[in-house]
C-alpha cells in the first residue's frame, strides 16, 4: 500500500440477537423489512428479517453477544439458502465481512462437516451472488462459536461504490451432511478499510528518536528526544519547543515524553537529566497554558545514580515517575506552577524484568496512577499508586499476574541482513482495561503479545498480532472513546525494509490482524531501533492518535497515524 494512502479499520454494523422461534416465507420477511433496522438484521435480532429455502430457524439463547443467535435446523442434503431481507440505505465500503458459526458436537459424518458460503446481492448495482467467503466446516471446533472473515471481492467493492444501497442482502449457503443437527449464526459485521489519516513528522533531535506523542483538542504533540514538534490536525506544522539546559550543572539527555493533561488543559513534558557526578533526575516541562508555547519546569528527581528511560504517567491529582525498580511520585499542583520540591522515592522494590512503562488515559484520567511492567515469561505486573504526598497517604500496589508463557524473541532482520533492536511500548488505560504489549518469538519471526488487563478484577487476557513471515514488533496500542484497540507496530522481512503496520481489536472482540501501511523506504543502517512508541485518544472525539518509526530514506522516520472510527 502506498505509505501516503488514506486506509484504516472501521466497524460500521453489528449487533446482537433477539428471542423467539420462527420460520417465515421469504416474502413475509421481506414485506416487514422496513421495520427492521440495519442493526437488527445484521444481528439476527429479529428474526422476520431471515429466511431458509429447507429447514427451520430459530432464534436461541445459545449466543456470542446481546440475546440470542439464529439456530438453522433440519437441513437437508441439498443445499440450503438462509437470506435476509434487504437492507435500506446501507453503505458498504468495506473489505471485510465477519460472522460468528457454532458446529453442532454431534456429526453425523466425523470425516465431513460441511461448508458454508456467504454471498452478497445488491440487483441494483448489478451484483448477484458475489461471493465473500467459502468455510469448510471440518476440522472446525464443535460447540463453539468460531469467527470466520471473508474478504470482498473487487469487483463487488467497485459496483457497490461509496454511496448507499436500497436492496443489498446477505445470503448463507449450508451445504450439510444428512441428519445434521443444529448450527449457530450469530454476529455479522461487516467491517470498513476506509480512513486512516498519517502524515510524516520530526524525526531528529537523537539516535534513536524514541517517538512518542499525546492530544489536545487543537494540538497533535510529538517528542523526538529532546524536540517537541505541535501539529495541526490535518498534519501541518504549527511551532516547535525545544527542552533547553536551563539550570546549571543539569544536562538533558534524552527519553523524553509528552503528555496532554486533559483535567489542567496543559501539556506535560519529562526529559532524562545527568548531573557532572554521574547522578541523574528528571526535569519536568508544563506549558503555561494549552497553546504548548512557554512552559514551567521543575527538577523534582535528583538522584546520585544513573537511571536509565523514566517513565511517566500523569494522574488526576498526581505524576508518578518510574525507572529501574523505583517509583517517585510529584504533587501535580507543584509541577504546574513550576519549580517543584525534590521528592524522594516512594519505593525501590518494584518488580520487571526491564523496566517499567508509563500509561496514558482514555477518556478520563483517573486520580490512581496506572504503570505496567514486564516481570519475566510467565509474569507481568501491573502497579497502581493512590494517594498523594500532600495527604502523606501514597499507597504504590503491585499486582502480579500470570501469563501463557512468552516464546523467546528471535532477531529482527531486515533487507540486507542487518539485524534490529525489539525495544518497549508505552500503556494505555480507559475504562478499566489496561492495554500493553511484549515481542515474542512465533516459528522464525517475532510477533506482538497484546495483553488487555482489567483493572476492576485483576486479571488479563492475550492474543498475538501475527503477519507471515513478517517480524512484527515495538506494538503500541491506543483505546478509542468505544473501547476498541488499536496497534500500530514495526514490521520488516528479510527482504524488505522496515515500514509499519496497524492492527487492531473491537470492544466486541473481533481481532484484525495487521496489515502495512507504509512500506520502508531503506534499510536502516544500525540496529538501535528505539525504546517506545506511543499513543494518545483524542479528547474531542475519542478516536486514537498513534506514532512510530520506519526505515526512511536515510534515517529514522518519524510517522502519525490517525485511526478513526464511524
Amino acid at each position: 500500500m502506498n505509505s501516503k494512502r488514506l486506509s484504516s479499520w472501521l466497524m460500521s454494523a453489528v449487533l446482537a440477537l433477539g428471542c423467539s422461534a420462527h420460520s417465515s416465507p421469504e416474502a413475509t420477511a421481506q414485506s416487514e423489512a422496513a421495520l427492521t433496522s440495519n442493526d437488527q438484521i445484521l444481528g439476527f435480532e429479529d428474526l422476520s428479517a431471515w429466511s431458509t429455502s429447507s429447514g427451520t430457524l430459530a432464534l436461541s439463547s445459545v449466543h456470542v453477544e446481546g440475546a440470542s443467535s439464529l439456530a438453522i435446523s433440519g437441513l437437508g442434503t441439498a443445499t440450503a439458502y438462509v437470506r435476509s431481507v434487504p437492507l435500506q440505505s446501507f453503505t458498504f465500503s468495506t473489505n471485510q465481512v465477519s460472522f460468528q458459526i457454532m458446529v453442532p458436537t454431534q456429526q453425523p459424518n466425523p470425516s465431513w462437516y460441511g461448508s458454508v458460503d456467504l454471498y452478497v446481492d445488491a440487483p441494483s448495482r448489478n451484483v448477484y451472488s458475489g461471493l465473500i467467503d467459502h468455510q469448510e466446516l471440518t476440522g472446525m471446533p464443535l460447540g463453539s462459536f468460531q469467527t470466520v472473515t471473508g474478504t470482498v471481492p473487487s469487483w463487488v467493492a467497485n459496483a457497490l461504490g461509496s454511496g448507499p444501497v436500497n436492496d443489498l442482502s446477505f445470503r448463507f449457503a449450508f451445504t450439510v451432511p444428512a441428519g445434521a443437527q443444529t448450527y449457530w449464526l450469530d454476529a455479522l459485521r461487516v467491517v470498513g478499510a476506509q480512513r486512516t489519516q498519517q502524515f510524516d513528522v520530526y524525526s531528529g533531535g537523537g539516535y534513536p528518536p524514541d517517538p512518542n506523542i499525546s492530544v489536545s483538542p487543537a494540538l497533535v504533540g510529538t517528542m523526538s528526544q529532546l524536540h517537541a514538534n505541535f501539529y495541526r490536525k490535518d498534519g501541518t506544522f504549527d511551532h516547535e519547543f525545544v527542552i533547553p539546559a536551563d539550570r546549571a550543572d543539569v544536562s538533558p539527555c534524552c527519553d523524553t515524553k509528552i503528555v496532554w493533561d486533559k483535567q489542567s488543559s496543559r501539556w506535560f513534558l519529562s526529559v532524562l537529566v545527568t548531573f557532572p557526578n554521574g547522578g541523574s533526575g528528571v526535569e519536568f516541562f508544563v506549558s503555561t497554558d494549552a497553546s504548548g508555547t512557554s512552559f514551567r519546569s521543575s527538577l523534582p528527581i535528583q538522584e546520585p545514580r544513573f537511571y536509565d528511560n523514566p517513565n511517566i504517567t500523569v494522574a488526576a491529582d498526581k505524576v508518578v515517575v518510574a525507572a529501574d525498580h523505583c517509583l517517585w511520585v510529584v504533587p501535580k499542583s507543584a509541577l504546574l506552577a513550576g519549580n517543584a520540591a525534590t521528592v524522594s522515592s516512594t519505593t525501590c522494590s518494584v518488580q520487571n524484568g526491564d523496566q517499567v512503562y508509563g500509561v496514558q488515559y482514555g477518556t478520563t484520567v483517573s486520580s490512581t496512577a496506572y504503570l505496567v511492567a514486564y516481570v519475566d515469561d510467565t509474569q507481568i505486573n501491573w502497579i497502581s499508586v493512590t494517594g498523594t504526598p500532600a495527604q502523606n497517604n501514597v499507597v504504590a500496589t503491585q499486582h502480579v499476574l500470570t501469563i501463557p508463557a512468552l516464546a523467546p524473541q528471535n532477531t529482527v532482520i531486515q533487507q540486507g541482513g542487518g539485524d534490529l533492536e525489539s525495544g518497549g511500548v508505552l500503556g494505555m488505560w480507559h475504562n478499566n482495561h489496561l492495554w500493553w504489549s511484549r515481542t515474542e518469538g512465533c516459528g522464525s519471526v517475532d510477533c506482538p503479545r497484546m495483553f488487555d488487563i482489567d483493572t476492576s478484577s485483576n486479571s488479563v487476557s492475550s492474543f498475538d498480532f501475527s503477519l507471515p513471515g513478517t517480524f512484527l514488533w515495538s506494538s503500541v496500542p491506543g483505546i478509542d472513546s468505544s473501547g476498541n484497540m488499536w496497534a500500530l507496530m514495526s514490521e520488516v522481512s528479510p527482504s524488505t525494509a522496515p515500514g509499519l503496520a496497524v492492527g487492531g481489536k473491537t470492544a466486541r472482540g473481533t481481532v484484525f490482524q495487521p496489515t502495512i501501511i507504509t512500506s520502508g523506504v531503506a534499510p536502516f543502517a544500525g540496529d538501535r531501533w528505539g525504546d517506545y512508541f506511543g499513543s494518545a485518544q483524542d479528547p474531542s472525539d475519542g478516536s486514537v492518535w498513534l506514532i512510530g518509526e520506519y526505515g526512511g530514506a536515510s534515517n529514522y522516520q518519524n510517522r502519525v497515524v490517525h485511526v478513526l472510527f464511524p
